[in-house]
């Protein structure tokens, strides 16, 4: 048999290596921090790389993913609904 993979809204930010700010408004400043300005540290000891994102998926821990893993695991959703059209 064939499976794919269920459709999964995530919350998700690709850290730039400026966007420090972005993570702080979601984590605690307690469980992040960055370390030699290019790399942010997150819980379970995850080192996120610049152009890498960090996935927040709803019950679950944070995820890393390479832009190269995020593009093909993940599609933007539409801001809106497009029945309400």
């Amino acid at each position: 048999m064939k499976y794919k993979r269920k459709p999964i809204e995530v919350e998700a930010i690709q850290w730039t290596g400026d966007n420090f700010h972005e993570f702080y408004n979601i984590m605690t400043s307690d469980v992040i921090h960055m370390k030699e300005e290019r790399y942010l540290v997150i819980p379970g000891t995850w080192f996120v790389s610049v152009k890498s994102w960090v996935i927040f998926e709803e019950g679950q821990e944070y995820k890393v993913r390479t832009d190269e893993e995020f593009q093909r695991l993940y599609e933007q959703v539409s801001p809106f609904n497009t029945a309400d059209l």
